[in-house]
């Protein structure tokens, strides 16, 4: 938050900094107004700032404008074609809005674009509730959390089994965690 408020005190017509503000005034604060007025201010100055839409349309997907939401998305998708992490973006706010079926295509793309992008996968959590997606988040979930040693795919895949009903591996992923616990932050 510092760094932000410095970087527009050292060039308040940096669209960057502003954006960088805001998603600290929104994920820590949960300020919505001082949010908006920076997001606004960004866009003002650069438009075509990717970033500045995207959290944006975080901030309208949390009013529940979700069509508005949905209209940023695209413009941050149209701005930069190239980014998993927007996809993953993309496809909670179509969850938002509860547009599975586009989510779950935001969250292939995502991961034909960068299979090892792990965050990509646990998003297969926010849909295994909405569509006949099981066996598929199974095995993508298997295969991140094999592939790495965070956390998060590791969730994610404990999640996924309890979500399709294997309960006793499900505990022990949670075990898994529980244990990571006591040397990492989980």
């Amino acid at each position: 938050k510092e760094a932000a408020q410095k970087a527009i005190e050292l060039d308040n017509t940096s669209a960057e900094a502003c954006t960088s503000l805001a998603a600290v005034r929104l994920g820590f604060d949960w300020d919505f107004a001082e949010t908006r007025r920076l997001l606004k201010r960004a866009l003002e100055l650069n438009p075509n700032y990717g970033e500045a839409h995207i959290w944006y349309a975080h901030l309208l997907g949390l009013e529940g404008k979700h069509e508005k939401a949905l209209k940023e998305m695209q413009r941050a998708e149209s701005l930069n074609t190239v980014s998993p992490s927007l996809l993953v973006n993309y496809a909670l706010r179509l969850r938002d809005a509860r547009k599975f079926d586009e989510a779950l295509v935001k969250i292939r793309q995502a991961q034909t674009m960068n299979p090892s992008y792990n965050v990509a996968t646990p998003a297969y959590c926010w849909l295994v509730d909405y569509l006949d997606i099981g066996e598929e988040a199974e095995k993508a979930c298997r295969r991140a959390a094999e592939a790495s040693h965070q956390n998060l795919p590791l969730y994610a895949y404990g999640y996924i089994l309890a979500a399709n009903g294997k309960l006793e591996e499900a505990r022990k992923i949670a075990g898994e965690l529980e244990e990571r616990k006591k040397r990492l932050y989980v």
